[in-house]
């Protein structure tokens, strides 16, 4: 294993391949870099929990701390800076900042006094219908960690209020809830923030082949989700038959939510009144809050062409169930369907 190959695969051209100033390595004849991003390095747990660490921009500067680093960010961000003028204390590792997303996490914690093996690891992975097998397993001091590493990159925009890291979230948390399901999972991490870095001597599995489309993984996370206790009335699932439970059982709230195309225009009555009333729907039917909010949240982060970000969706669920409201409006009902049909 070269470890400036491991590099490069998950960092994907996110930041430059040499420094821009002083190089060691740079050809003579290299042409310079467009515009790229950053990471973050930390060298050791201690300095990271109090954000001390090093912007990194290239990977030139990655190999130049080789094994000096014990975590690092392995997804790009925009830009990184400092904190304080003693350039200790990190800025930037930010959520919203996220310029592009290489890899999905796996933590695995296994509990003291038991043992935990990279094989069932990979059992856990080749012994269902997961159909993906980990790009890199490190062996941390309390457990693993399990890197699958997207064949290119997943670029973020704003353009759709980040719906682009609602997706790959959603996504990230379907994993953790599959690898939970056999595996001691840290359901806490970030989903694309700090993790251990690949270094010469924690590595336990490496395939550089196993890189997956993204696409591919928004394919398995929707075929998972349904897996999960969910309402089974929506679109593209059975109706229930029998008695009606309620508004969230007429046929409008199956029309809306086979409407992929809407959206949040300017003086339309759109995404953020159609999942208003979705989950009034809902809650008018005795559905609880957390199962109305994980259903309601894949039709946003998978369907809608332009989702809404993940703050004010879950303002909007909270608004549905604050008991100020009995029921679905039939007046917006009626709008919603007109505009949206």
């Amino acid at each position: 294993m070269q470890i400036q190959e491991v590099y490069s695969l998950f960092l994907k051209q996110g930041i430059r391949q040499y420094k821009f100033k002083n190089s060691k390595i740079k050809p003579i004849d290299y042409k310079p870099d467009g515009k790229k991003g950053a990471i973050f390095g930390f060298r050791s747990k201690e300095k990271m929990a109090a954000g001390r660490g090093v912007v990194l921009t290239s990977e030139e500067a990655i190999l130049d701390n080789l094994d000096g680093f014990t975590h690092w960010t392995p997804n790009v961000y925009s830009f990184g800076t400092y904190a304080d003028k003693e350039k200790s204390i990190v800025k930037g590792h930010a959520e919203n900042n996220l310029k592009q997303i290489n890899t999905f996490l796996i933590d695995i914690d296994v509990p003291e006094g038991e043992s935990l093996s990279e094989r069932q690891i990979i059992d856990c992975c080749i012994n269902s219908d997961f159909g993906f097998l980990p790009t890199m397993i490190l062996k941390s001091p309390g457990g693993y960690q399990i890197y699958f590493v997207l064949e290119n990159a997943w670029y973020i925009s704003n353009k759709d209020n980040y719906g682009s890291i609602r997706i790959a979230k959603r996504i990230s948390e379907n994993l953790r809830i599959f690898f939970g399901k056999s595996l001691p999972v840290d359901f806490s991490c970030n989903h694309f923030g700090i993790a251990r870095i690949p270094r010469t001597d924690n590595v336990v599995l490496y395939q550089p082949h196993f890189v997956y489309p993204m696409q591919q993984w928004i394919d398995w996370s929707m075929t998972f989700a349904p897996a999960k206790p969910k309402r089974k009335n929506s679109a593209g699932l059975r109706v229930l038959k029998g008695k009606l439970r309620g508004q969230v059982d007429e046929p409008w709230v199956k029309i809306l939510l086979n409407r992929k195309e809407i959206s949040g225009t300017k003086g339309v009555i759109g995404r953020n009144n159609a999942l208003f009333t979705l989950a009034l729907a809902h809650y008018a039917s005795g559905i609880s809050y957390q199962e109305c909010y994980d259903f309601l949240d894949e039709f946003n982060s998978f369907q809608l062409a332009s989702p809404l970000s993940e703050k004010e969706y879950t303002r909007t669920i909270k608004s549905a169930y604050s008991g100020k409201y009995q029921a679905a409006s039939r007046v917006v009902i009626r709008r919603l369907v007109t505009n949206w049909t």
